[in-house]
């Protein structure tokens, strides 16, 4: 809390009267010291309260469908009045921009577009894909390339966030110790971070060298759990698919998994149906047409594919939460608090 309202108040000294849509990139948010490390709020120093509704207050689109094309801010405030002046949403969204305030975002995706990781007998496709079982594709790296792009509109155009030029403090970046993660997150910087000023080391390359941070994957429970070495997780995926539900469900498809046996040429049954439909999945990206089976089977297998991922978080418990998903969201919140004291992330 602020010692005073008169010039250690971060809200009182913003004097944001009149923001809207259009005039907010111009306003400036003072570098106070209570705006950075809190204080007990001084003696004799009321503390504000929040108005008892909002009732009256616009949001940004309200203000923009009343204002119309004209230039004049229609959410002026009086400024003679010495009533509390009501911040809106927006406004208080606005408010992280101020630079000196901590802020720590995070964002996980998946990689880009990829060949099929295993191929089925009969598949029509199988010597015809240019790169290697389960390695990203030409349209899986503009994919992600077009993610970077967004990323830097989202962070760094439109708010400011990060920096335009890469700044390792800023910024940690970690991948799955998979090429076609690696190769992803590649890219991905490339659209992000293009270099500029002092980082063009070749003018005729728009690309830096930026660091990506990996363990192997058999050792990884942050970013690839089902492949770490953990007998207890093992345990409890084993055991669902001994519950009379999962049981049932496969016996009722019997025959369907049969016909579809007979298109692939190979066995099918629940803990490898993935397998069929993620090669439907990469070939259809890369723009394949599909044999004229498909659409015979097309629906049951996606209904099939997608019960059985499903059911295995439909029946998760806090203990198979904490050792499929528990373990990167410490990851990122251990992370956080470490950059809050750091103000870093470099390792």
């Amino acid at each position: 809390m602020p010692k005073n309202h008169s010039d250690d108040c971060y809200f009182c000294s913003c004097n944001v009267q009149g923001f809207n849509l259009k005039n907010k990139t111009d306003i400036s948010y003072p570098n106070i010291q209570s705006a950075i490390f809190s204080f007990p709020h001084g003696p004799g120093v009321p503390i504000p309260s929040p108005p008892d509704s909002l009732h009256g207050i616009l949001d940004d689109h309200e203000i923009l469908a009343q204002q119309g094309d004209s230039e004049e801010d229609s959410d002026y405030y009086n400024h003679d009045t010495t009533d509390p002046i009501p911040f809106s949403q927006s406004e208080l969204n606005n408010l992280v921009r101020e630079p000196g305030l901590p802020k720590d975002s995070a964002e996980v995706h998946r990689h880009g577009a990829r060949s099929p990781i295993h191929f089925f007998p009969n598949n029509q496709y199988v010597n015809q894909w240019p790169v290697n079982p389960g390695m990203l594709t030409k349209i899986g790296m503009n994919m992600t390339y077009r993610l970077g792009e967004f990323l830097k509109k989202r962070y760094i155009v439109e708010s400011g966030f990060i920096n335009e030029s890469y700044v390792q403090k800023e910024i940690y970046i970690r991948s799955s110790d998979e090429s076609r993660c690696l190769q992803s997150v590649e890219t991905e910087l490339a659209g992000l971070f293009p270099p500029i000023g002092y980082q063009v080391w070749n003018k005729n390359i728009n690309w830096q060298p930026i660091p990506i941070h990996s363990v192997p994957f058999d050792n990884d429970p942050v970013l690839r759990p089902h492949e770490t070495n953990c007998p207890r997780l093992k345990e409890i995926l084993h055991q669902l698919t001994l519950k009379p539900e999962y049981i049932k469900k496969e016996h009722d498809n019997q025959n369907f998994l049969k016909v579809l046996s007979n298109y692939t040429g190979m066995k099918v049954d629940f803990t490898n149906i993935w397998k069929v439909d993620d090669v439907f999945e990469c070939e259809a990206a890369q723009g394949f047409s599909p044999p004229k089976w498909y659409k015979d089977i097309e629906m049951q297998l996606l209904d099939i594919c997608s019960w059985v991922f499903l059911y295995q978080y439909k029946n998760a418990d806090d203990e198979l939460g904490r050792l499929l998903g528990g373990t990167l969201l410490d990851w990122i919140n251990t992370n956080m608090r470490n950059f809050k004291t750091k103000r870093s992330y470099d390792e």
